[in-house]
C-alpha cells in the first residue's frame, strides 16, 4: 500500500506540481489502510494521547468550535501578511512537508507563530521546566516504568549509567515494546 502511494505521488515530487493520482486507487488504498487494525490501533492511541496533552486538547476543541472559526481565520490572514512569517510560511506551501520540516525544531519561528496566533508562548525554559516538573511525577506514579525507560525519558544520564551499570538490560521492553531509546527520543532527550 505504501508502495502504491509513492509511486503514484513521486512523479509530482520531481516536478513540484500537484500530484496527478487516480482517485479510484487512492479511495481504495485508503479504504485497504482503514481496515488494517494496526494502524486504527496506532491512530487510536494517537488520538488518545492529543486529547490527553491539555495544550493539543485546547487547540483541537478550539479549531471544532464554529464560534471560534472567525479568530482562527483572521488570525491565519495576519499571519500570512507578517512581514517576518510571510517568506517562512510561502516555503512551506510551496515546499509541502518537507519545507515545514525545516522549521519544526526553529523556536524562534514557532515562537512567532505562537504569539501570531495568540498563543502564550513563554520561551524554552519556561515550558520545559513546568512540563519535566509535571512529567516526572506521572512518570515517578507509573509503577510499570522501569527505571532505565524512566531515566532515559527525563534525560538522567547519570541515573541512567547508574542503572545500566548495575545490571539493568538497556534493551528491556514496556507492555507496548518501547525500549528506554524509544523514550529518550519520544520526549527530546536523546542521551
Amino acid at each position: 500500500m505504501a508502495e502504491q502511494l509513492t509511486k503514484t505521488f513521486q512523479g509530482a515530487a520531481a516536478e513540484e506540481t500537484t500530484p496527478q493520482f487516480d482517485p479510484q486507487q487512492y479511495y481504495s488504498t485508503m479504504q485497504q489502510v482503514m481496515q488494517n487494525p494496526q494502524f486504527m490501533t496506532m491512530a487510536e492511541r494517537l488520538g488518545n494521547a492529543l486529547m490527553q496533552d491539555p495544550a493539543m486538547s485546547t487547540m483541537l476543541d478550539s479549531l471544532a468550535n464554529p464560534q471560534q472559526k472567525d479568530q482562527i481565520e483572521e488570525r491565519m490572514a495576519r499571519i500570512k501578511e507578517d512581514p517576518s512569517l510571510k517568506p517562512i510560511l510561502e516555503e512551506i506551501e510551496s515546499g509541502g512537508p518537507a519545507a515545514m520540516m525545516r522549521y519544526w525544531n526553529d523556536k524562534d519561528v514557532l515562537q512567532k507563530l505562537g504569539e501570531a496566533m495568540g498563543l502564550a508562548v513563554t520561551g524554552d525554559a519556561a515550558t520545559s521546566a513546568g512540563n519535566s516538573a509535571a512529567d516526572e511525577e506521572d512518570e515517578a506514579g507509573n509503577e510499570d516504568e522501569s527505571i532505565v525507560h524512566h531515566c532515559a525519558s527525563v534525560g538522567d544520564v547519570e541515573g541512567l549509567k547508574t542503572a545500566l551499570s548495575s545490571g539493568a538490560d538497556k534493551d528491556e521492553e514496556d507492555s507496548e515494546g518501547r525500549t528506554a531509546l524509544h523514550f529518550a527520543c519520544g520526549y527530546g532527550e536523546v542521551i
